[in-house]
């Protein structure tokens, strides 16, 4: 069984965001793993999403956002975004992922394949040394993927760290 749990909460994310978000996430039942989070703002006008995917989730819920989140919110708002949806690789909740958060869930492949098919703007972002997997290569197929910045050994880095002024580089498999 799995939850989805729904808040809307007024934030001031940055000086040019400050409007309504509904957030939503699903989770498992005991929350220790998190399959999707979204957000999205805008004022009547159509949607324009896009995906980041992630490692693994951290502690943004429906009704609160961690700073990584924030600053997924940032760049989607700025690159003209009023949609976003985060999903991971692995979908097990920590701060500080381990070996073990690494295990396949075959519910949480089954979303990412999902909500990767419902958005045709991708971001990768899972800011560690985890080469792409043919599987997340084929889903990806006709979809326009992006990265805010690659690392040395070519895995997207981690939107966290990296300075705000950065454009999207296009991504071909």
């Amino acid at each position: 069984m799995f939850y989805n749990n729904r808040g809307i909460l007024q934030k001031n994310y940055a000086a040019k965001l400050n409007f309504l978000i509904e957030k939503d996430a699903l989770f498992n039942k005991n929350k220790t793993k998190r399959f999707l989070l979204t957000r999205s703002w805008s004022d009547g006008e159509k949607q324009n999403s896009c995906v980041f995917i992630m490692l693994n989730p951290s502690t943004a819920d429906c009704k609160n956002d961690d700073p990584t989140l924030k600053k997924c919110i940032y760049y989607s708002n700025k690159f003209g975004h009023n949609k976003l949806s985060v999903i991971n690789l692995f979908p097990h909740i920590s701060t500080v992922p381990r070996l073990k958060d690494f295990s396949f869930c075959k519910k949480n492949h089954s979303i990412v394949k999902e909500v990767i098919s419902e958005n045709e703007i991708i971001y990768l972002a899972w800011g560690f040394n985890f080469k792409i997997k043919k599987w997340l290569k084929r889903v990806l197929e006709n979809k326009k993927v992006f990265v805010l910045e690659m690392s040395k050994n070519n895995t997207p880095k981690h939107p966290l760290y990296l300075k705000k002024n950065l454009n999207p580089i296009p991504i071909y498999f």
